[in-house]
């Protein structure tokens, strides 16, 4: 399921329209118009292989339903290459950190 616009804007505005690892801006201006440069990604894994199960297993999930926007966070689309590739605990707990840092700006 693709976010709406109103969910995308939601999100950007929670981190502040930066990336929150890189602090890339997530929105550039070029000739006079915003293009979007980010993609939307899943802290829990949307379809977790069985590895990663076992992998998040015990690890604090944002919500039961990975589509939900407690479990989406926008991320420059390098950062998102390198959170899901290969995924690691310590890069999730990270998330999960920058994620509930960002709601309490909300």
């Amino acid at each position: 399921k693709k976010p709406s616009e109103n969910l995308n804007i939601k999100l950007v505005a929670q981190v502040r329209g930066l990336c929150p690892i890189c602090s890339d801006r997530l929105i550039s201006d070029k000739a006079g118009k915003s293009n979007k440069s980010y993609d939307i990604a899943h802290i829990y894994p949307l379809n977790p292989s069985d590895e990663e199960i076992e992998l998040l297993k015990g690890e604090e999930r944002l919500s039961a339903d990975v589509n939900h926007d407690d479990n989406l966070i926008p991320l420059c689309p390098s950062c998102h290459r390198k959170f899901d590739n290969p995924r690691i605990v310590d890069d999730y707990r990270e998330l999960v950190r920058l994620k509930h840092q960002a709601k309490m700006r909300d």
